[in-house]
């Protein structure tokens, strides 16, 4: 896939991107995966169409669902969490409706290196809403291992 097109895609997709570069480039130290999907692909299948899905195709270029779907396949973990040889953390919050947590704990288990699972009950998507909570979390954590 194009890496512009990989930038345009939602927001959220960050918490794929940075597993997915620690497990492709070994300089990386430390890794932090804030409430990130495991398997893109799966979810995408899975969601009924809403506005966020007509935003992926949008930010995907893709003209059809069908092409949307083979650019939201490519986003997975799939054949590459087990190349995660850095230490990673992996932050969910319970009120994530839009990537269930199991993705994390996937996410978690696959790694190779050391990886520890965060949940917080009480947070929403990207834990936006607990703020104070997963912030001082991750900071505090990548500071330990870098």
């Amino acid at each position: 896939m194009a890496s512009h097109v990989v930038q345009r895609l939602e927001p959220a997709l960050g918490g794929l991107y940075a597993p997915r570069a620690a497990a492709l480039e070994p300089r990386i130290k430390a890794c932090v995966a804030n409430c990130g999907p495991f398997d893109y692909g799966k979810l995408f299948l899975a969601r009924p169409k809403t506005h966020l899905t007509q935003m992926f195709l949008v930010r995907s270029h893709s003209r059809t669902d069908a092409e949307a779907l083979d650019v939201a396949r490519s986003l997975s973990l799939n054949d590459i969490a087990h190349q995660i040889q850095c230490p990673l953390l992996v932050v969910f919050g319970g009120g994530d409706r839009l990537i269930p947590p199991s993705e994390g704990e996937r996410l978690a288990r696959e790694a190779a290196g050391p990886s520890e699972f965060v949940y917080f009950e009480d947070g929403n998507h990207v834990c936006f809403n607990i703020s104070y909570k997963f912030r001082p979390l991750t900071a505090d954590w990548m500071a330990g291992h870098l």
